[in-house]
């Protein structure tokens, strides 16, 4: 379960198409980060490998690794390409990592967004939901660090 799943709200193909790449003897195909929209700050433990696309599981354990880090804070603003299908299992996938990586969702106020380039591609209830346009104080925001200093 803390695998992939198959995208159903979405027509981006980075998912749904992954399995056809040929990614055969690399032991990593990409990066999954956790970074601050704003500030491109990033926590210990907020960047590692994917293999094979964007597993479930990378980016779980980087969300609450850096979330563990980050204690003090109690509001989390989350954009994520993939947003409304990640977010779905989240809490049932952190049941199944250790207690150190683990809270109460009820400690935190935690919002998931997607990032405004990635919401046409998605279906008009994604498009709502998990638009950074409608929350008060935040449609300005883009929900993704521009790289100014190229891919990492």
């Amino acid at each position: 379960m803390l695998d992939k799943l198959k995208s159903s709200g979405a027509s981006h193909n980075a998912m749904n198409l992954v399995d056809s790449k040929n990614v055969r003897g690399l032991a990593a195909t990409g990066i999954g980060a956790v970074v601050c929209a704003r500030h491109n700050f990033k926590w210990p433990s907020a960047v590692g490998d994917l293999q094979k696309g964007e597993k479930y599981v990378n980016m779980d354990y980087l969300f609450f690794s850096t979330l563990m880090h980050s204690s003090d804070l109690v509001v989390f603003n989350v954009p994520y390409d993939i947003a409304c299908q990640w977010s779905k299992h989240l809490w049932m996938h952190m049941s199944c990592y250790p207690l150190q990586l683990r809270f109460s969702p009820g400690s935190k106020t935690i919002t998931f967004f997607m990032p405004k380039f990635h919401l046409p591609a998605h279906i008009p209830a994604c498009q709502t939901t998990f638009s950074f346009n409608l929350i008060k104080g935040m449609a300005r925001t883009m929900g993704k660090h521009q790289r100014e200093d190229g891919p990492i």
